[in-house]
């Protein structure tokens, strides 16, 4: 292979890519993983009766007015270019600081489409492609807020929250007590035996815009009616979640970075902190597989 080409082969996959016209199977999608990115985006969907209004956030480590967010309607993921679509029918825009909040609708559609979301750093040209299906039988009807945040997975306990759902009627919230347990790791020759269903433990009822304080960890499901495949649903966690205080805690999933024999030697050092960091010495054979997980995962 001639050199030159070589090495631009090497340079598009290491960079985030800097134009949009080519088919998003061959983009490499890393930087949405990476926590020291620049830039963090999120979308969130939320169908209404006749409508599904989409929000989107964009938080900047650098100047927000150095960016740029285009839209563009797609058929699919093999599809070079789109068409693009205008902030015309944004029905809200916010910028404060590094951040830029937005919403967006559009009609429910009777075919899936593919909605892609171009980030650009107009100082260097680099870009971030995110990605969102379109798609009539979405479920989520609704969210929770935190003095105007919209949350995204969970929330925590003994904190107010405010219920908004996209239709008028009260809600029915299902409370299911379950731990939730870490899923069967890979190496897992026997799968866990699961329940095929989940009974609720407590149910209540609110109305959008009303607000209330989870005194119990568990999962919450928010549903206009209770027979639909439709709603929204956060786990309650403590208040230190996604962090971890505890040694105990933190064991649970190691089981998708460890071996069999690894997290069995895991969970013999009961909660000792020294037993713990010699074993994860002798996994990572360095002490910067150490700190690096203590900073990460760990909060003392």
């Amino acid at each position: 292979m001639d050199m030159r080409k070589f090495e631009i082969l090497i340079l598009s996959a290491l960079f985030p890519i800097s134009a949009l016209a080519q088919a998003l199977t061959g983009i490499n999608f890393r930087e949405q993983y990476n926590p020291e990115s620049e830039t963090e985006f999120s979308i969130m969907l939320v169908k209404g009766a006749n409508q599904i209004t989409l929000f989107f956030d964009l938080k900047t480590k650098l100047p927000i007015e150095n960016y740029i967010i285009s839209w563009e309607k797609r058929e699919s993921f093999t599809q070079k270019a789109g068409t693009p679509l205008a902030e015309l029918d944004s029905t809200k825009t916010n910028v404060l600081g590094n951040e830029k909040q937005g919403s967006f609708t559009f009609t429910i559609p009777t075919k899936s489409w593919l909605l892609v979301a171009k980030i650009t750093n107009t100082g260097n040209n680099v870009s971030w492609i995110y990605t969102k299906l379109i798609e009539s039988k979405y479920p989520v009807t609704g969210w929770l807020e935190n003095k105007s945040e919209r949350l995204k997975k969970y929330f925590s306990i003994n904190n107010e929250y405010t219920v908004k759902s996209a239709g008028t009627q009260p809600l029915f919230v299902s409370y299911y007590k379950d731990n939730f347990l870490p899923a069967s790791p890979p190496f897992t020759d026997i799968d866990r035996k699961a329940d095929r269903f989940m009974f609720y433990d407590s149910t209540f009822k609110i109305n959008s815009g009303d607000k209330f304080i989870p005194s119990k960890q568990g999962l919450y499901l928010f549903q206009q009616d209770t027979s639909a495949a439709e709603g929204f649903a956060y786990r309650c966690a403590n208040d230190i979640y996604p962090k971890f205080s505890k040694i105990s805690d933190l064991i649970a999933p190691m089981v998708f970075v460890t071996t069999q024999d690894e997290y069995n030697a895991l969970l013999k050092t009961e909660n000792d902190k020294a037993k713990f960091d010699k074993v994860i010495l002798d996994i990572t054979g360095i002490r910067t597989g150490l700190k690096i997980l203590s900073q990460i995962t760990l909060e003392e």
